[in-house]
């Protein structure tokens, strides 16, 4: 009896992939300089490389268990056109009608020239782009990004909720919106933010601005840093030179701020703030600290009771001028100060 289910359960696998239609669609096109490929698809893994040729081709596999043999692919559009010389667009549509028991499955592996600018909306995909591209904009959802060689001399424009972004090299500059985004990157040199929920890991950035929610970020080293937020993290290795920070309910560590820095402006309400500060710095200090306290050794400061707690105002390092500037307004929220 055993034997028997056994025979009829290979015997209706059998069944099951014998059915299963495969399709391979390639296209062709010559192309001007100064192109844009525009993409949307969906369930699809995609790969963008490099050319040796002024061409695009376009090569998609799909395969798929039918819900009908007689029309295997419907419920499934593949098209690509194109617009002109430096425009090709191409997309792939799946239907509702399409359920996780026909394991649809869509492969599409694009070569472009080096340079060509990207347009991509992709949803639950993985996107790999080794290709040199030029300028680069994308609305992702619920996708895996591994990006390398993006042009500098651009600002790269990504929409991303439920993604993972991972860049494999230097970035010039980038504009990031979005909701549980994963951002990991070795160097950026100017990343503006707007996100929630999300996280950020990278060695060294030049400039970052981010209005956050709830974000965590995870930085070697930065140059200037300017944040507003709420219930947001930040830990950061070493600052070189500005700090403007707005932040509620949050977090901030700052292992170094090396010396030489120009200005720390700080405004943080029901916020934790450790700064690690250079001993060999020289600068000013004005405080403001509602209902918490700063806790410092080593700095030359007078304090003046308020209403709501305590004014400092001081120095701290010996030099005949000084250029740098700590400014603190903390309400509710511990401040210290380390010399390293």
């Amino acid at each position: 009896m055993k034997k028997l289910v056994l025979a009829v359960f290979l015997f209706s696998i059998s069944l099951l992939y014998s059915q299963r239609q495969d399709t391979t669609l390639c296209y062709h096109y010559p192309v001007d300089s100064q192109l844009t490929l525009s993409l949307d698809m969906q369930h699809t893994d995609l790969t963008i490389k490099t050319a040796k040729s002024d061409s695009i081709v376009i090569i998609t596999r799909v395969r798929v268990i039918p819900s009908n043999v007689n029309a295997p692919f419907a419920g499934i559009s593949i098209h690509a056109s194109q617009q002109s010389g430096r425009l090709v667009t191409s997309s792939i549509v799946v239907g509702e009608d399409i359920q996780p028991h026909n394991e649809f499955e869509a492969i599409s592996e694009i070569t472009i020239p080096e340079g060509t600018h990207l347009t991509i909306n992709n949803r639950f995909g993985i996107v790999n782009l080794p290709a040199k591209t030029g300028r680069l904009i994308a609305h992702l959802d619920y996708v895996n990004l591994y990006a390398d060689s993006l042009s500098h001399g651009y600002n790269h424009k990504i929409v991303a909720n439920y993604s993972t972004l991972n860049w494999l090299s230097d970035i010039g500059e980038m504009t990031l919106n979005g909701t549980n985004v994963n951002l990991k990157a070795r160097r950026i040199e100017k990343l503006t933010t707007q996100t929630s929920f999300s996280v950020f890991e990278f060695q060294k950035c030049r400039s970052l601005k981010t209005d956050s929610y709830t974000d965590r970020f995870v930085l070697s080293s930065l140059d200037s840093l300017r944040v507003q937020g709420e219930k947001t993290v930040l830990l950061l290795d070493t600052l070189c030179d500005f700090l403007q920070c707005e932040l509620d309910y949050g977090m901030i560590n700052i292992a170094r701020v090396d010396s030489g820095f120009s200005q720390l402006n700080i405004a943080n309400r029901h916020t934790k703030t450790h700064l690690g500060i250079a001993a060999e710095s020289c600068f000013m200090l004005n405080a403001d600290m509602r209902h918490c306290e700063l806790y410092q050794k080593g700095m030359a400061i007078q304090a003046f009771e308020s209403p709501a707690g305590k004014l400092y105002s001081g120095w701290y390092g010996e030099g005949d001028t000084i250029t740098s500037a700590l400014s603190l307004i903390s309400a509710f929220g511990d401040v210290r100060i380390d010399f390293k």
